[in-house]
């Protein structure tokens, strides 16, 4: 079996492309974070994303959500992240965006068990 890694996915060279797009197309809220991080939409202008990858990436390269790019407007890291380790539970970010994503519905607050 032959694999190629991606930066989101694994792909299988015996599967079709569209598969995986399928897979994908109920979580338009997913964001793609410069060349390989990803977070969710929240808020129409925020997204939420580990703070290694938040405080890690090129801000110029953008957040994508769906086909469109936004640039970033502030990167908030949580108050106990520390780049060079710290407690798991702080690995923990919040991207504003320049400007409201438009067409897509922000992930809500999971109200289950």
């Amino acid at each position: 079996l032959t694999c190629v890694v991606s930066p989101d996915i694994l792909i299988r060279h015996d599967r079709d492309d569209r598969a995986y797009r399928a897979l994908a197309e109920p979580f338009t809220a997913v964001a793609r974070i410069g060349r390989a991080g990803a977070g969710v939409l929240v808020a129409p202008q925020w997204v939420a994303t580990a703070a290694h990858v938040g405080m890690g990436f090129r801000r110029e390269l953008g957040v994508s959500v769906g086909s469109r790019r936004f640039d970033v407007a502030d990167v908030i890291a949580h108050p106990d992240w520390k780049e060079t380790g710290g407690p798991a539970a702080a690995d923990l970010a919040l991207i504003r965006l320049s400007a409201p994503v438009t067409g897509v519905e922000p992930v809500g607050i999971y109200d289950g068990n």
